[in-house]
């Protein structure tokens, strides 16, 4: 179909695989030793109550929880940068 991949699908497919590719890194990170890279660096690791390596579950609530919170971290600057300057 000509016209179907607009700019605006092709956006949308390209936004939903980099946020599928950065959830199987970083679930399979915290599934697999709990950390990241970033997280060796600094010494941190993610591990349940019990000091055992996060279950699937919970590292995919995880993951959400870090995607809302970016999500309405993104939306409070987007409506900040849309408040008038202050003069004076």
């Amino acid at each position: 179909m000509p016209g179907f991949f607009t700019d605006r699908w092709c956006s949308l497919l390209l936004r939903l695989y980099l946020t599928g590719l950065a959830a199987l890194y970083f679930i399979y990170c915290w599934t697999h030793g709990g950390q990241t890279l970033a997280m060796k660096t600094w010494r941190l690791r993610v591990v349940m109550k019990d000091g055992g390596p996060l279950s699937l579950r919970t590292a995919v609530y995880r993951y959400l929880g870090a995607l809302v919170s970016a999500s309405i971290a993104r939306g409070t600057s987007a409506c900040y940068m849309h408040l008038p300057a202050r003069r004076g």
